[in-house]
């Protein structure tokens, strides 16, 4: 009996808070993964490459764990700036979900003819 009166009165609350429209709206509280569509890409120094993310997501945000080597902008834009190895990862705010791509930085190619 006594679970019985538990049970009625937090359906009650729910109910009159929904009511007021102050319970909160969570959404879905499963979030989508993602993958870079690329697991590691080799680069000359001064070069640019577009990573790209395996589904369409917003707020994603892009680091490189060497940013002498390359650096990564807002879109995944990866700038080669000197010879070396990185990993480029791409996470959500507030998210443990993360993906990474490993870039492998080379000499530049000298196009200059003698």
């Amino acid at each position: 009996m006594k679970n019985t009166i538990i049970i009625a009165t937090i359906l009650s609350l729910m109910l009159a808070m929904t009511a007021c429209g102050d319970m909160p709206n969570y959404g879905s509280l499963v979030e989508p993964s993602f993958t870079i569509t690329t697991d590691s890409i080799s680069m000359h120094v001064g070069e640019t490459y577009p990573l790209k993310i395996s589904v369409s997501i917003s707020n994603v945000l892009w680091e490189s764990s060497a940013d002498t080597v390359a650096t990564v902008d807002y879109r995944g834009n990866v700038q080669a700036l000197s010879v070396g190895k990185t990993t480029i990862t791409a996470s959500r705010p507030n998210s443990y979900i993360t993906s990474h791509c490993i870039v492998l930085v080379t000499e530049a190619i000298d196009t200059q003819e003698e």
